[in-house]
């Protein structure tokens, strides 16, 4: 009987199946990494503008404000975009976002019993949250600007001594965009 020398085995194809297959699956997990990383720039740089909006406002008004969270109180969070709505304070801030959000955004104002005749509030700490990947922990982004003596209100979830510095391992840096811990930053994504 004469072997037949053209085409592949059953065995070959097999083998490229399940290649494809395994380089397939490593793709999509990376794919998947890499659009979880691109939604946490949306907070990134909606922290950045309220920060801008919030030091626009104290320059005419001798003070910063505080916000409720928006658009949706935090308990509502999930992994799909929201339409912004505002729950109250942005809007005086001056801030809307451009379109739907995958995060929440609150301001805390410091000192407490802000603002108030002679008590201007000094201080504040902004925060995003949100659960990208949908496991139900919520993810945290701050920006902590403290006052002229270096304190500042805590959030929620980002301390007042400000986000997370990964060259000192602490949640010691303020006036900077960053995570609200360590645990919350590029590390889960």
């Amino acid at each position: 009987m004469a072997r037949r020398t053209s085409g592949f085995t059953l065995i070959e194809l097999m083998i490229t199946v399940a290649i494809v297959g395994i380089l397939a699956a490593m793709a999509i997990t990376h794919f998947m990494r890499l659009q979880l990383r691109s939604k946490v720039t949306e907070g990134k740089s909606n922290l950045a503008s309220i920060r801008t909006a919030e030091h626009a406002y104290a320059s005419v008004s001798s003070t910063f404000t505080a916000t409720a969270p928006s658009p949706v109180a935090d308990p509502l969070l999930g992994s799909s975009r929201l339409d912004w709505a505002d729950a109250g304070g942005f809007d005086a801030l001056g801030w809307e976002p451009e379109g739907a959000v995958y995060f929440n955004y609150r301001v805390t104002t410091g000192p407490g019993g802000c603002p108030g005749p002679g008590s201007p509030c000094t201080s504040f700490t902004a925060e995003a949250a949100s659960d990208l990947d949908g496991d139900g922990t919520r993810n945290y982004w701050g920006y902590v600007q403290p006052d002229g003596s270096g304190t500042a209100p805590a959030g929620v979830s980002c301390l007042a001594t400000g986000v997370f510095d990964a060259r000192t391992g602490l949640q010691d840096a303020q006036s900077v965009v960053g995570p609200c811990s360590q645990a919350m930053g590029r590390t889960i994504f």
